[in-house]
């Protein structure tokens, strides 16, 4: 909802809560082809990229990297297994989203992301 006089510096609305909370649940029918954060696509790179505004074939090959995918078949395993989880991290940890961004290869110096909240598996791979 947009309140009158809203200064949209402050984004598109707001979310009228109630509204929200009394709306009903759609059916699993209807969700059954609807993927991570509502897209409809079964691209989880694209998404990714999507979300911090890079682009994807950039994204796929620094998550490679990152997460020492040796294949393309692993890395597709990787992505379906931990894709919110890699989505949450780019969204609470600045540094590993800028490192998704960079044109050049992986660093000198490894990343210290936060993996707090992130499956063991996940954890271990970014951690190296």
């Amino acid at each position: 909802m947009v309140p009158a006089g809203w200064d949209f510096n402050w984004g598109i609305g707001r979310v009228d809560l109630l509204a929200l909370l009394q709306a009903p649940l759609p059916t699993a029918a209807e969700l059954a082809q609807v993927g991570a954060f509502g897209a409809t696509e079964s691209d989880a790179v694209g998404r990714i990229a999507a979300s911090i505004g890079v682009e994807p074939v950039l994204v796929r090959t620094r998550l490679a990297a990152t997460l020492g995918a040796d294949t393309p078949e692993e890395l597709a395993r990787l992505l379906v297994e931990h894709e919110g989880e890699l989505v949450y991290l780019t969204m609470v940890d600045g540094s590993f989203a800028d490192s998704l961004a960079q044109p050049h290869g992986v660093g000198a110096f490894p990343l210290a992301p936060r993996v707090g909240g992130l499956s063991a598996e996940l954890s271990a791979r970014l951690r190296g």
